[in-house]
């Protein structure tokens, strides 16, 4: 899946940035793959619609890492239900 394997995928980019400046893992479930798999298929399948929907579904979560205490946590996950509301991430 380009998602997880093009160097030009948001996904990809989030990941190595969120390791390095806040010291988490950046993890998709298959479900939340699943889930954006048929978002996209209701629309056009491309590479931009993909980045787009994930950089979406990380706003707050990255804005929940910004106003954390560095540490706080070491992994965030984005599961089927954060494709349909962008705030149901979890961060542990």
């Amino acid at each position: 899946l380009v998602l997880l394997e093009s160097k030009l995928s948001q996904y990809i980019l989030k990941k190595k940035r969120y390791k390095e400046e806040f010291g988490i893992e950046l993890e998709l479930t298959d479900d939340y793959i699943e889930a954006i798999l048929d978002l996209l298929s209701t629309k056009e399948k491309s590479m931009r619609d993909l980045n787009n929907i994930v950089l979406n579904n990380l706003l707050p979560a990255e804005r929940a890492l910004l106003e954390s205490p560095l540490g706080k946590y070491k992994k965030l996950t984005l599961t089927q239900d954060t494709v349909s509301n962008r705030y149901n991430f979890e961060l542990k």
